[in-house]
């Protein structure tokens, strides 16, 4: 199993920092089809955290929106974002997903992701001890995993 980020967009935020916290049930409108919690720990974004993406220049609205999201969360300054272009692919992302797309039961990763609902509006988000990916094959998946991010971090 492994992931083709050359074919998806990603928005991918790293140098989180790891706040022990209680395992909650997530509250999510609309809830995720597929959904699984490792560890009993929130993760904390801090001024020092980036943003990686490959969104297209017309896509800045849905970055803006997670700035905007996260400045209201008691960040006190903007991320800073690098833009990653789509052929030239961090091997420390693609590592990061590929490690933790093994953690999905058998083949339902490829099973979710060649379907026509993710194809169209479906989105995969993976956290870390230090890291979130929210991955997409379209601007409208991408959006939609900034909106459960953004209901995540709203709720811890």
């Amino acid at each position: 199993m492994s992931s083709d980020l050359s074919n998806n967009m990603f928005i991918y935020l790293d140098n989180l920092v790891k706040v022990e916290g209680t395992k909650e049930e997530l509250f999510l409108i609309p809830y995720p089809r597929y959904v699984i919690t490792n560890n009993a720990f929130n993760l904390r974004i801090h001024d020092s955290s980036k943003i990686f993406t490959d969104l297209p220049d017309d896509s800045n609205y849905i970055i803006d929106h997670l700035q905007n999201s996260l400045l209201s969360s008691n960040l006190k300054n903007k991320l800073e974002i690098v833009i990653v272009p789509n052929n030239e692919n961090s091997k420390e992302i693609k590592s990061f997903l590929d490690k933790n797309i093994k953690l999905f039961p058998g083949t339902l990763y490829n099973e979710v992701t060649v379907k026509k609902n993710y194809q169209d509006q479906g989105y995969v988000l993976i956290s870390d001890d230090s890291k979130i990916i929210i991955e997409a094959k379209s601007e409208q998946g991408i959006f939609y995993g900034v909106q459960t991010f953004v209901q995540l971090l709203n709720s811890s």
